[in-house]
């Protein structure tokens, strides 16, 4: 094999081809540089050895080693770096060979010298990205392996990036405009392939970490969630977004990073961003001063940004030109939940978190999650049920914020089903009517069960994976949420741009937002309270429709008093939680100055034309 050795760039990470040579880069720790460092050449798709570059053929530039060299037929050769007789794979590798299994423990990895996937070109939407305003993005967050790996799911490659394009008309018909994927690079799912686990009790080494939130190989999809290994992985990947955004589908990436610098991390998220054409980035656990240098990166400069530790650069009256980052933390998981269950005291902290939408960034909600209960079992059981991860139900949260509507898990009695069934539709209302910006947790939409773990990370198994064979209830909230989606979406009045004022500041008659108690324009915020109400004038969005939302989490039924609606305006009761059929949502009663509101029940009031004058004065016309 002819190796001819050329001037590198050790500015480059990893492998770099250019038309002449490749650039090979590593870099080392200060103990290493005196050792035998360099790369080491396989026979492709093999471990037999062809050849070993050294880095001093090349240059040194403080830890950075750097060798470039000539080689004929890069394709023909998967690669290594070595330092003495420790063999080491690229953590800039693009694509990793011995992955391609699921769960199977890693004897022998390396990295393809020459990644040809197929060009950007091939895929026609793969950049041009659906650029959603975020106020508009309704977020599904999912896992790829478990979202499509039951055999309910009846795609041809459940478990993979395939599956989730199979399911695209489900998406759809919900009303998602953005998928966010837990870990979709290729993490370490064994514990013997990690230098931790998430637990801090050891259960033996079969442990699968099934999220992902360990060492991995950033660069890298993962392998073992693509219906064909290596250079196909990447494939799939862009198809898949190509995919969803042609069908006007967002595609968000949550990234967690261990013992990385900040320097790997933003190169990490260009190469997603500039390569895949991803649209936002989720960081989990990321420092405050790293994540300042991604918020300010110019190539990152149109990329929506998720953090819990976000911090809202602007003052309250700036608004940036474009609205990119948000705040991704589990303040309205832990409101939404403790007012759901008519806890004390939540009234303040619920009107906060209903209108919380600050300006210069906004605020994910959700009500579920990882490291949380489904939202079905956050109404079924008052505490988690973690014995099938195997540590005595030691671990995960200690309290979940739930009910379980008077018994414990799984039962066949009617009104406590019907119970359960009006409180996820009192929390999809929640979510769905407040200002930020939502995510639903995969399956959350059609009342999935966890069997209360509240900790799954172990469980590559049917607990964590979605069912796609649905009972009455269960289509019965997936048309709800559905049809609440689409509320949302035809009424821009329920999540704006920027921040509600509660102020009449545009002298529409009304303010932008107010809320309201028994008594209009009052509201009891005292500690034994457990409703209120609030109203949002649609002029404020350009819209005719003004809407007006009450709660009554209380046990006893309350009265609402509704403000008088605008000229020539009349209230119609849209939705009543109470009914525990698909027809929950109502068009034709029509509200006159007050409403009584059932125990533990949401509903909208819609303030539409009043048709009845008009008739009324055509008869007299005649």
């Amino acid at each position: 094999m002819k190796i001819e050795y050329k001037t590198p760039n050790p500015l480059i990470r990893g492998v770099h081809k250019t038309e002449d040579a490749y650039t090979f880069t590593m870099e080392v720790s200060y103990d290493d540089l005196s050792k035998d460092c360099g790369v080491v050449l396989y026979k492709k798709g093999t471990s037999e050895e062809c050849i070993r570059i050294p880095f001093d053929k090349g240059v040194t530039c403080g830890r950075i080693l750097s060798v470039s060299c000539e080689i004929d037929n890069g394709y023909d050769y998967d690669y290594n770096f070595y330092i003495d007789d420790k063999i080491i794979t690229d953590e800039y590798a693009k694509a990793i060979n011995g992955r391609e299994k699921w769960g199977e423990k890693s004897t022998f990895t390396s990295a393809p010298l020459d990644v040809y996937g197929k060009d950007k070109k091939d895929f026609e939407y793969l950049l041009k990205k659906p650029r959603i305003k975020l106020n508009d993005n309704v977020i599904y967050k999912l896992h790829v392996r478990g979202f499509t790996k039951s055999t309910t799911s009846k795609v041809k490659n459940r478990g993979t990036y395939s599956g989730i394009v199979q399911k695209i008309p489900y998406l759809k018909e919900l009303g998602i405009n953005m998928v966010e994927l837990m870990p979709a690079y290729d993490f370490f799912e064994n514990a013997e392939d990690r230098d931790e686990t998430l637990s801090p009790i050891s259960i033996g080494t079969d442990i699968i970490n099934y999220w992902g939130y360990c060492n991995a190989f950033y660069y890298a999809p993962k392998a073992s969630f693509a219906g064909k290994s290596g250079v196909d992985a990447i494939n799939e990947f862009k198809n898949m977004v190509n995919e969803l955004h042609k069908e006007g589908i967002e595609v968000c990436m949550e990234f967690m990073f261990l013992n990385k610098s900040a320097e790997y991390i933003l190169k990490c998220l260009r190469y997603w961003v500039m390569t895949y054409g991803i649209d936002a980035i989720h960081l989990t656990g990321i420092a405050d001063d790293t994540l300042d240098i991604i918020c300010e990166d110019a190539l990152l400069g149109d990329t929506k940004v998720f953090a819990m530790n976000m911090k809202n650069n602007c003052n309250g009256y700036e608004q940036p030109l474009l609205r990119r980052f948000a705040s991704y933390n589990d303040g309205f998981l832990k409101g939404a939940r403790h007012f759901l269950k008519g806890d004390e005291d939540q009234v303040s902290s619920m009107c906060y978190n209903v209108r919380n939408n600050p300006n210069g960034m906004a605020n994910i909600n959700y009500l579920s999650g990882t490291g949380q209960l489904t939202l079905f079992d956050t109404v079924s059981y008052d505490r988690k049920h973690n014995e099938a991860n195997g540590e005595n139900n030691n671990d995960g949260a200690a309290n979940d914020f739930s009910w379980n509507c008077g018994v414990e898990g799984p039962t066949k009695k009617r009104k406590v089903l019907e119970l359960r069934k009006k409180q996820i539709k009192n929390a999809v209302a929640m979510l769905l009517l407040s200002q930020g910006v939502p995510v639903i947790f995969s399956g959350d939409e059609c009342a999935n069960t966890q069997n209360g773990n509240n900790n799954p990370y172990c469980q590559d198994n049917d607990i964590s994976y979605i069912k796609w064979t649905r009972n009455s209830f269960e289509k019965e909230i997936f048309e709800y949420t559905k049809k609440l989606i689409s509320f949302r979406k035809c009424h821009a009045i329920t999540h704006m741009e920027s921040e509600m004022k509660n102020m009449d500041y545009l002298s529409k008659g009304y303010p932008d937002m107010s809320f309201h108690g028994s008594k209009a324009w009052y509201l009891d915020s005292g500690y034994f309270n457990r409703h209120f109400s609030f109203m949002l004038c649609g002029e404020y969005a350009d819209e005719v429709e003004d809407i007006f939302v009450a709660f009554n989490m209380h046990w006893e039924e309350q009265s609402f008093d509704v403000p008088s609606p605008r000229s020539g305006m009349v209230w119609k009761k849209y939705l009543d939680t109470n009914i525990n059929t698909i027809d929950t949502f109502i068009i034709d009663d029509v509200v006159e100055r007050s409403i009584k509101v059932t125990p533990r029940t949401v509903v909208i009031l819609v303030a539409v034309k009043d048709d009845s004058k008009k008739l009324t004065k055509k008869r007299k016309s005649k």
